[in-house]
């Protein structure tokens, strides 16, 4: 069990990576993968893929107040895995808590009100929660914000405001994107070959 273990936590390091070269040299609108990452690859190794609205938004302390985590909650408005998810709890390293801010790379910021689609993993250690509780699929890989009619991933960053705030600023960097249909139509077609 250990060594699936450590394997995931390379996979996912190995997603971030590739994440950071798709930010660098952006795919092409066309492209059905991202980075090294394909569609299908993001379906095969997610629980959970959805549409749906960013609702609410909360930052926490855990591990004994050590580190920050936000807390996404996000109501379905298309389960295409047929998981029949209404709600779903998204947790996410890093945010602002009180004075506390912590950044963690190649996580992308959630902003309420957004639609998004959303490629998750069920997070092992909540699974009792009130809300199924996920984690991303490859961090910022795994998340696609609906703008107009486009598909897009971003990462936005923590930047100072008066005095020793911070707040998460709306300029982000943006990847040229997909069409929703065209994602959506790759989506489905991946959870078709995944369920033969």
């Amino acid at each position: 069990m250990r060594n699936l273990e450590t394997v995931r936590v390379f996979l996912r390091f190995m997603a971030v990576a590739s994440m950071a070269g798709a930010f660098l040299c952006p795919a092409p609108a066309s492209a059905v993968a991202v980075g090294d990452v394909s569609i299908e690859e993001l379906a095969h190794g997610s629980d959970v893929v959805v549409r749906g609205m960013v609702r609410t938004i909360e930052s926490r302390l855990v591990d004994e107040g050590r580190r920050v985590v936000t807390l996404v909650d996000v109501a379905v408005l298309e389960d295409y895995t047929g998981e029949n998810e209404q709600m779903v709890q998204v947790l996410v390293p890093g945010g602002v808590y009180g004075d506390l801010v912590q950044t963690v790379s190649a996580t992308p910021a959630f902003f309420e009100g957004e639609e998004v689609v959303l490629f998750l993993e069920l997070y092992p250690s909540m699974t009792k929660a009130p809300l199924r509780r996920f984690s991303l699929r490859a961090m910022a890989v795994g998340a696609f914000f609906i703008e107009g009619d486009r598909a897009l991933r971003r990462m936005c960053g923590l930047r100072p405001l008066v005095g020793e705030r911070w707040r998460q600023t709306e300029a982000c960097e943006k990847e040229e994107g997909i069409s929703v249909e065209r994602l959506e139509q790759h989506i489905r077609e991946a959870i078709r070959r995944i369920e033969r």
